[in-house]
């Protein structure tokens, strides 16, 4: 469901609810299309067979696809804009080109500031042959995880 923000006044927060009533709408009649037709198509085609507006029918199609109500079937070629894009459909569709990975719990950092003495002993525990400022940079990315709890 669309939500207003909590400082945004009323009148969003009532045209938020009205979008919701219209976002549902938009998505039965996309899906039904795609049932219906069979095939692939991109979300201009759907668009222009709906007779709806590209803008409206562009943003549903993911999260339509997160909840299991169409799939991306695909790359082709847009007629209209020469350019690839996401051939939409019903069914198992193809792997994502870039699927999300999980990111497993999240660490927590705390920030470590080095003291001067710190910066003073990396220095010069680093070569004086050879590119100083990469050496300064292992040096730093070596004392990187301690900086985890």
């Amino acid at each position: 469901m669309l939500q207003a923000r909590n400082t945004d006044p009323l009148s969003a927060h009532i045209a938020a609810a009205r979008a919701g009533g219209c976002r549902k709408h938009n998505e039965d009649k996309i899906r039904a299309f795609l049932e219906e037709q069979g095939g692939t198509f991109t979300s201009r085609e759907i668009a222009a067979a709906l007779g709806m507006e590209y803008v409206t029918v562009s943003p549903l199609m993911r999260p339509m696809a997160r909840k299991g109500l169409v799939s991306n079937m695909g790359l082709k070629k847009n007629p209209d804009t020469n350019s690839w894009a996401i051939a939409w459909g019903i069914g198992d569709g193809t792997p994502e080109l870039f699927p999300a990975l999980p990111t497993g719990p999240q660490e927590k950092l705390r920030l470590r500031l080095f003291q001067k003495i710190e910066v003073i002993n990396l220095l010069s525990s680093i070569n004086d042959g050879g590119d100083q400022f990469q050496a300064l940079t292992d040096a730093l990315n070596a004392e990187l995880p301690k900086r985890t709890y």
